[in-house]
């Protein structure tokens, strides 16, 4: 058995992909540069602080907000599930997992017996001493033919978990998947108290314990002070405000009525930079930006529909004018040019009237609708482009601008032609599992596409960086061919903050910086 001790897995980060021999690769050193000299002033300056509430305006808040791990979908829930959970594994900056509440692993040489070792003495927010029985509830509300979680995809290949003692937990795999624990990294797999019925009190381990939760308003909550990683948190309260209105995001930040807003307009980017107190907070990573033009419904089952509008996303113009220059060109696929199984052989689609044309006179159709909302940089502005470039074509597209408050549950994967965005995941597989696998809970194109999945699941195993990356092409293409995940481009996180917020440590996994860092940030007075 090889293991990983207090250190980063390396075989999954999603920029860098380190492609290790299985058995021999699975542990690997973290690297901490310590020593470097500090001005005593500078180090009082740099000092966490206790005390204060910090103050976090999202985008989108509605009556499906949820504290439960499995059926978490938006940046809102995220934001709250880091405050008041812990997983078996976490993400550092570099999209490395790294132990959480498992303080070491070990994996057999046929990579299908996996041991977690859980750190000792961690308690509930109830007092309850956690084990290995909550670790394997937990797990097992992902498993499963009747399984509603989010993240079941993910764990499709273990075949069983098991409690060896109080403190050891094994995962039985059916098939080898090297990525198990980025997987395991990700929202889905939060650690509850086995037997957890009800959600709304958020019971885990994390830094934070909810003080009050209203679905589609707001939340409230309190520090931890019998947390049990490190000497965070600092902070007294989080509290989670859900502003719609971009404008008043932003009034609300510069007026000191919130301190962190999440999905900053690239229109609000210059008074942002000449406001006092505030900054910009950008990190760069390969969020999907696009438009879901959905393959398994009317009208746009019609391949030669979809066609026609992937044509007519003026990516450039998207890209420079929109977004600023705070992204980069997207192919159609999910797959970011960040990602080591990345497909570059797919030739750049690009803007072009007349193969627009030809495709909308083969669908016989010359009228669409899109509903689209702020919920992500330039989204309804990318509607509006295409509705200028489909006019050019002979296509009338009428562009419905939705609330954000509700949109995931109401007009996502619901409505034929809707906007999406999509965080970056730590590994290609991981990213396409959970939205573009046939049944995955997260389907927004409505691709079903049996070739796609098996290669899906038989790439898991494969260590060979080259055979690795034709399967990752083949997958690629077909999603491209489909049309149904129209990607204009790839985008940063974009938020911003007041100056006086410190100690926030960016993950690249959704807005806000994957809001780990409630544990770490503090304000300075």
């Amino acid at each position: 058995m090889k293991h990983v001790k207090n250190s980063v897995h390396k075989l999954t980060n999603s920029y860098k992909l380190n492609r290790r021999e299985f058995g021999a690769g699975v542990a690997a050193t973290a690297i901490v540069t310590a020593g470097a000299t500090v001005a005593p002033g500078m180090a009082k300056a740099n000092t966490p602080k206790r005390g204060g509430r910090v103050r976090i305006g999202v985008t989108s808040v509605g009556a499906d907000d949820t504290l439960d791990p499995i059926f978490a979908k938006s940046s809102t829930d995220y934001c709250r599930l880091e405050q008041f959970y812990n997983g078996l594994t976490e993400f550092d900056t570099g999209m490395n997992a790294k132990p959480d509440l498992a303080s070491e692993w070990s994996v057999s040489d046929d990579g299908l017996t996996w041991k977690f070792r859980l750190s000792d003495g961690i308690e509930f927010h109830n007092g309850k001493t956690m084990t290995a029985e909550d670790v394997v509830f937990s797990m097992n509300r992902s498993m499963g033919d009747d399984s509603v979680s989010k993240g079941k995809p993910l764990l499709s290949m273990v075949k069983e978990w098991r409690a060896d003692d109080p403190s050891t937990v094994t995962a039985i795999l059916e098939t080898p998947n090297a990525e198990l624990t980025s997987g395991l990294a990700t929202w889905a797999f939060k650690i509850l108290p086995a037997g957890t019925t009800s959600f709304n009190d958020g019971v885990g381990t994390g830094p934070f314990k909810v003080k009050d939760f209203t679905p589609g308003i707001g939340s409230l909550a309190v520090r931890n002070d019998n947390y049990w990683n490190g000497d965070g948190p600092y902070i007294d309260e989080v509290e989670v405000i859900g502003i719609g209105d971009t404008v008043a995001r932003v009034n609300a930040l510069i007026s000191g009525e919130i301190d962190f807003l999440t999905d900053l307009d690239t229109k609000s980017i210059n008074q942002i930079a000449s406001a006092d107190g505030v900054e910009i907070f950008d990190v760069a990573s390969g969020k999907v930006a696009g438009l879901n033009v959905m393959m398994d419904r009317e009208p746009t089952i019609n391949r030669d529909l979809r066609l026609a509008i992937a044509h007519l996303q003026n990516r450039e113009v998207f890209v420079k004018k929109i977004l600023k220059g705070f992204g980069s060109i997207g192919n159609d696929t999910p797959i970011a040019s960040t990602y080591a199984d990345y497909c570059s052989d797919i030739p750049q689609r690009e803007l072009d009237h007349d193969k627009a044309k030809f495709h909308l006179k083969k669908a016989g159709i010359t009228e669409i609708e899109v509903n689209a909302a702020e919920v992500g940089h330039g989204l309804v502005d990318l509607c509006l482009l295409l509705q200028q470039e489909g006019a050019k074509a002979g296509l009338r597209v009428k562009v419905n601008k939705v609330p954000t408050s509700g949109y995931w549950s109401t007009y996502w994967a619901k409505t034929p032609i809707h906007v999406s965005v999509w965080n970056p995941r730590p590994t290609a597989n991981i990213m396409m599992s959970l939205g573009w696998k046939g049944g995955a809970p997260w389907n927004d194109s409505g691709i079903d596409n049996p070739r796609l999945d098996k290669l899906l699941v038989e790439s898991r195993a494969v260590l060979d960086p080259v055979l690795r990356n034709e399967m990752f092409c083949e997958m690629q293409r077909i999603i491209h061919d489909g049309a149904a995940t129209q990607v204009p481009a790839f985008t940063s996180f974009l938020d911003a903050k007041t100056t006086k917020l410190k100690g926030i440590k960016p993950v690249p996994v959704s807005s806000g910086g994957g809001w780990a860092w409630v544990e770490s940030a503090w304000l300075e007075s």
